[in-house]
Order: structure tokens, then C-alpha cells, then sequence
């Protein structure tokens, strides 16, 4: 997981203000809940927008350009929750309980459209 979030940053470093992560195995997230997020960052743009869900907070997730060199580092399976735990102070936090659901296994998508 790392190495793919530190690839595409590396790819848009030079001319994007932000990367928005996403999560393809994500299926609920509804693009309305992708716009309030875009809305937040918009409000503050110096600020981490992240999905919060079971007490939990991860991805989808907004991470401002001032991350990036710290996003380029991550390594092997490790994702980006780190930077959330290390920058909490500057986490704007959106409820999203879709964001809890995600698809791993072929019973996971079964358990989803029973």
C-alpha cells in the first residue's frame, strides 16, 4: 500500500495542491460524501480532511501538498493512518460509517447484497 500512495504522490508532487486517497474495495462511498469532503478541504486547506468511522479514522482521506514528502516515505504495507495519528491536530474529522465497509473477500460482497 505504501508504495503505490508514495508513486502516485511522487507523480503529482510537482503540480498538485492536494491527493485525495481513495480506496477501491470502498463500495458505499457516495460520490455526494466525496463533494462534502472537497467542500471541507476547500474551507481549510492546510488541513487533513479524513472519513471517520467506528471511533476509527482513515481513508478516503485528503492530504495537503505539505504532506507529501512525509506520504513519499511510507514503506511496505504500511498506509497513511500514521500520518493521521502523528498530525492529529490538524485532522478535520467527517462522519462516513460507508467508510467502514469494504469489500476483502467474495463474502464481503456476498454479506453486502444479502
Amino acid at each position: 500500500m505504501a508504495g503505490s500512495i508514495a508513486c502516485g504522490v511522487r507523480t503529482i508532487a510537482e503540480t498538485a495542491g492536494a491527493v485525495f486517497l481513495l480506496l477501491a474495495d470502498q463500495p458505499l462511498i457516495s460520490a455526494e460524501y466525496l463533494q462534502q469532503m472537497i467542500n471541507e478541504w476547500d474551507e481549510s486547506t492546510e488541513s487533513i480532511v479524513c472519513s471517520e468511522f467506528g471511533g476509527a479514522c482513515g481513508p478516503p482521506v485528503i492530504f495537503p501538498a505539505k504532506y507529501f514528502t512525509e506520504l513519499v516515505q511510507l514503506k511496505g504495507d504500511q498506509g497513511a493512518r500514521f500520518l493521521l495519528e502523528t498530525h492529529a491536530e490538524c485532522v478535520v474529522r467527517l462522519p462516513c460509517e460507508n467508510a467502514a465497509i469494504d469489500i476483502d473477500v467474495p463474502t464481503d460482497l456476498a454479506k453486502l447484497n444479502s
